[in-house]
């Protein structure tokens, strides 16, 4: 059927469940640190977020418990869902894993067992197969603008910063947050994503519990005759992305 009619119903079209689940007795595995959790939650709670974007998904652990807990969300998964791809590129992310390299190196499909397990949430879940640029790209061509944009895929630095990068520059309203702030390469690219767009974010992050955000805020001088703090940072931010998009994009 032809889509129109809103975000939601060419969502449907782009990303379409199968007819029947895929395996009836799904793997869930995933790592989500219990204080990032925590904090992810207490985001989700306070911030109300009617539409959420995971970067990187594997099997669907985060997924679900995002949708459990934003019952009126609507949640887009992003992955690849490639094995060889996983493999091939992302190796050392995998590495001290023993029952994640497995079902790597099995040959089972992670698709089938990522729309398993988020089977019961299929009305308001949809799976984006796609690299997270491709993926962050084809969901801003379908209007969709994301409330909170959690990120935990390629842990390299390169692209962590490369994820930020397009969230930033599509989606200048949107929450930014991830997962594995031990890892030192998603700190480097952070921190630096952080240090160059200076003063738009404030850091927040805790080592120990492995999690990160970034708060938007603006120098005090920038809101002086300009209403309410909130108008002046959207204001603000919203110039700013516009023009850095444009000028990445070719657009004049």
């Amino acid at each position: 059927e032809r889509c129109s009619g809103g975000w939601r119903l060419r969502a449907c079209c782009e990303f379409p469940w199968p007819d029947e689940v895929p395996l009836q007795d799904p793997i869930l595995s995933g790592w989500l640190h219990r204080g990032n959790e925590r904090t992810l939650l207490r985001l989700v709670n306070e911030r109300k977020p009617k539409v959420i974007v995971e970067l990187g998904a594997w099997l669907g652990l985060t997924t679900s418990v995002l949708a459990e807990e934003a019952q009126e969300a609507t949640i887009f998964a992003v992955d690849r869902w490639d094995s060889k791809f996983l493999l091939d590129a992302q190796l050392p992310q995998y590495e001290t894993a023993i029952a994640a390299l497995e079902l790597l190196r099995s040959g089972v499909s992670l698709f089938d067992h990522f729309l398993s397990n988020l089977w019961v949430h299929r009305s308001r879940v949809f799976a984006v197969r796609a690299d997270t640029r491709k993926g962050l790209y084809t969901l801003h061509r379908l209007g969709i603008a994301p409330d909170l944009i959690y990120i935990d895929a390629d842990h390299r630095e390169a692209a962590v910063r490369s994820d930020l990068e397009s969230c930033h520059a599509l989606f200048p309203n949107a929450l930014l947050a991830g997962d594995d702030w031990q890892w030192r390469e998603v700190r480097a690219a952070v921190r630096a994503f952080v240090s160059e767009k200076s003063p738009a974010f404030k850091l927040h992050c805790h080592a120990r519990e492995n999690w990160w955000w970034l708060e938007r805020c603006v120098p005090a001088h920038i809101c002086e005759g300009r209403g309410t703090h909130e108008l002046a940072t959207e204001t603000w931010m919203s110039k700013r992305l516009r023009i850095e998009f444009e000028s990445a994009t070719g657009k004049q």
